[in-house]
């Protein structure tokens, strides 16, 4: 897929809708309903072409509005750990092949807004839907891992880092690792957590 291209089609619709208001409502309708039957049909994103519709929503800058994300990113997301782990892995080769532009601006920053967004309005509380996020953030830091394309701090999240209790994460994390418990934290995505943060963690452990 050319997402070059795709890009250039994506600011033209943008700039058309300027000239005419009624123009992203519809381009919000339409990519509501692209999502709401890529859910629907999950099991049927199997072949490179069908996965490759992911990437044009993804890619979408409906997501980089935080009124239109906070609904849209969630399904997105959600249909994609719904889907098959090949498709994880051709999302991950794709994303590596992404010019670092798109990648960061239309990607990653705005799913890192949707998880501080997420966490602010829900006063910390992780709700399924924000791990489906987290987990898609995931993909995509290891697809940079390939190709070194954003800088690591792209994928700090300031707000868990500062505002959240990382210790207690860290604990949970810890009797995971000794049990094989399952439960959630933070530390199981430690490309969220800044210098200070793991330096922080390193000193409790001294």
């Amino acid at each position: 897929m050319d997402v070059n291209r795709l890009e250039q089609v994506y600011k033209l619709i943008l700039k058309c809708g300027i000239a005419n208001q009624d123009i992203i409502p519809v381009f919000h309708t339409a990519t509501n309903t692209l999502i709401r039957d890529l859910d629907n049909n999950s099991n049927l994103l199997t072949s490179p072409e069908s996965i490759q519709v992911l990437l044009a929503v993804f890619q979408n800058p409906l997501l980089s509005q935080s009124k239109m994300a906070y609904t849209m990113n969630p399904k997105i997301c959600k249909v994609v750990m719904n889907c098959i782990s090949f498709s994880h892995k051709l999302l991950i080769k794709w994303w590596s092949e992404y010019p670092a532009s798109i990648l960061g601006g239309r990607i990653v920053r705005p799913i890192q807004d949707y998880v501080s967004t997420t966490l602010e309005r829900e006063c910390g509380h992780v709700s399924p839907s924000l791990v489906c996020t987290l987990n898609v953030l995931a993909l995509l830091e290891e697809s940079n891992q390939r190709s070194n394309l954003l800088p690591i701090e792209e994928f700090y999240n300031n707000l868990i880092s500062e505002k959240m209790d990382v210790l207690q994460h860290y604990i949970v994390w810890r009797q995971n690792v000794s049990t094989g418990g399952r439960g959630f934290s933070f530390c199981n995505f430690p490309f969220l957590l800044n210098n200070e943060a793991k330096s922080n963690l390193l000193q409790t452990e001294a």
